[in-house]
């Protein structure tokens, strides 16, 4: 039997497996690839270098970031038209070298279209009856929560702008299409509640190991050695590590004792500030064994949007979780049950300073988070789910 074709669009390069986005984005193509003939088109690593691609994606179709289109009146009128926000932007020149990709590739060829990113999906409005979009995070949530900690009243201004354009977008633009994806419970409630549908939720796992190693041997009282992990690059995770350093740790003495963050591209200027305070890891090959060393995951998150994989990753190394409602969102974390969920300072140390006093209490809610991740948050369970939304009728 002939199998069905597939054509996978991303903005993201997904390998190597460094950041929670390649990480989803890879195992959605592996999920694909089960039932179709997949086609993956998206940009050249900027390195020059390819990493290994998994055997099951038939084809790879890649674009140089860097190519000279020249002046192709056409083409920039058709970039400018696709684009959600102002027409005129730095990305312009990425998504006219994107577009000049696809229009070389013929549409009707595929049987279905999975669209990474509402940004992409809107090349595909022709098509839109075989076209899945992941919407992953909720652009205008996650906007949403950013301009609310603004204190500069041109940046509050600009978001504000960036919201109203992403809601009118993800809301409106996708009627139609024969999937919109996201990644909690919680966002496809809100969608449906305003009307947006076919919604479907694929939320985000974690390779769990079978057996997770304990945790280290500390004494009840003892000050905690706490961790934060996540790329750097991702703004969300840049602010919720200012936020531990200056508002966390001043009134957290003699409760912690060392605070590491685990992740590629810290900026330099954040090591620079910040270097005599926290330990800066970088990108760690088994991220399960790293934290062995930790005795709390500190997720501070002020937004955001979508399940985040740093929590589950800490999750399945019973690793104790304090994070906040923006960070527990989608994860069906229970305060005090299954993890601590706390939003202000001081709400934030006095879980740090519970977990501190009873390390038995510390280990039933890290264990409590574990049967969590292998009830609802494996990948081969997400991949199954996948695999059902592609063979759905529309």
């Amino acid at each position: 039997m002939t199998r069905k074709k597939l054509l996978f669009a991303s903005e993201v390069f997904p390998y190597p497996l460094d950041r929670g986005d390649r990480v989803r984005i890879s195992h959605i193509l592996e999920a694909c690839a089960r039932d179709y003939d997949v086609t993956f088109i998206g940009p050249h690593p900027l390195d020059s270098l390819v990493p290994e691609i998994p055997r099951t994606i038939r084809q790879v179709i890649l674009f140089d970031q860097n190519e000279a289109i020249g002046f192709k009146p056409r083409l920039w009128l058709a970039a400018m038209r696709t684009r959600i926000g102002l027409p005129l932007s730095r990305n312009l020149f990425r998504r006219c070298r994107f577009l000049n990709a696809l229009q070389k590739l013929n549409f009707s060829d595929f049987d279905v279209i999975w669209a990474e990113r509402p940004d992409v999906g809107v090349f595909f409005s022709d098509v839109r009856e075989r076209t899945v979009v992941d919407y992953d995070d909720i652009s205008h949530r996650k906007l949403s929560r950013l301009r609310d900690i603004q204190t500069h009243f041109l940046r509050r201004l600009y978001i504000q702008y960036q919201v109203m354009v992403y809601r009118a977008a993800e809301l409106h633009r996708f009627r139609g299409y024969k999937g919109i994806i996201v990644c909690s419970e919680d966002d496809r409630s809100y969608l449906a509640e305003r009307g947006v549908s076919p919604v479907s939720v694929v939320r985000n796992g974690v390779l769990a190991p079978a057996h997770p190693a304990t945790t280290r041997s500390r004494a009840n009282g003892q000050a905690l050695k706490a961790v934060f992990l996540g790329n750097m690059s991702h703004a969300p995770n840049v602010d919720a590590v200012h936020f531990c350093v200056e508002e966390i740790l001043p009134l957290a003495g003699g409760v912690i004792e060392s605070f590491d963050v685990i992740g590629a591209n810290a900026p330099p200027e954040l090591e620079s500030k910040f270097g005599d305070q926290v330990r800066f890891r970088g990108f760690v090959n088994d991220i399960a064994v790293a934290l062995q060393k930790y005795d709390v995951m500190l997720v501070p998150l002020r937004f955001g949007s979508g399940t985040k994989l740093k929590l589950l990753e800490a999750m399945a190394a019973n690793l104790p979780v304090i994070t906040t409602d923006v960070g527990a969102e989608g994860l069906m974390l229970e305060t005090g049950v299954s993890a601590y969920i706390a939003n202000t300072p001081k709400e934030i140390v006095s879980a740090l300073k519970l977990l501190s006093l009873d390390r038995k209490a510390a280990g039933q809610i890290a264990a409590s988070a574990r049967r969590l991740v292998d009830q609802h948050f494996t990948w081969s369970s997400v991949e199954d789910g996948i695999c059902e939304i592609l063979n759905a009728k529309r």
